[in-house]
């Protein structure tokens, strides 16, 4: 196995709170501000920096708009988040594989 598939992981991906918001709105198509708020059980300061990081590495599309006069941002897919959460996914699997067979990292 080679050190560069360690290396490969998406840093943007990775974060435990970015990994569950990429699952979540891959799962349910989109989700709300709020909704991902309440399952992650982050703060807004905290959700918002990580949404912030996802939708300028253009992983997803933010949307801003009012639904019963109440204002409402709603979290998306990108392609471009769709293909770089399946190259992620790849990498896990192939450490994944690798750890199973246990085959050690290349030696430098």
């Amino acid at each position: 196995m080679s050190d560069d598939l360690f290396h490969s992981l998406d840093d943007t991906i990775h974060a435990k709170a970015r990994l569950a918001i990429m699952s979540i709105l891959l799962l349910d198509g989109a989700a709300t501000f709020g909704r991902l708020k309440e399952v992650l059980q982050l703060t807004d300061g905290n959700l918002g920096a990580h949404v912030r990081a996802l939708e300028e590495a253009g992983y997803i599309e933010v949307k801003k708009d009012f639904w019963e006069r109440r204002p409402r941002t709603t979290c998306l897919v990108t392609s471009a988040g769709r293909q770089a959460f399946g190259r992620y996914m790849e990498t896990l699997q192939r450490l994944f594989e690798a750890t199973r067979r246990g085959d050690p990292p290349d030696q430098a």
